[in-house]
């Protein structure tokens, strides 16, 4: 994720995830400009399900 913040802008984009209420849970998702990446408009944040050590299988 370092990445993404040093093409985008390390400020603009750290102030855009601040506005989106983190942490996000699983199954949420948040949207943000891409500020100064040339190769995209947004970046998606997306949250997947946590298959830890404690998870059981049913």
């Amino acid at each position: 994720m370092d990445v993404i913040f040093s093409k985008a802008g390390m400020k603009e984009l750290s102030d855009a995830c601040d506005k989106c209420n983190p942490p996000l849970n699983d199954g949420e998702a948040a949207i943000t400009p891409a500020f100064n990446m040339t190769n995209c408009k947004y970046i998606i944040y997306a949250v997947g399900p946590n298959f830890g050590y404690n998870c059981r299988y049913l």
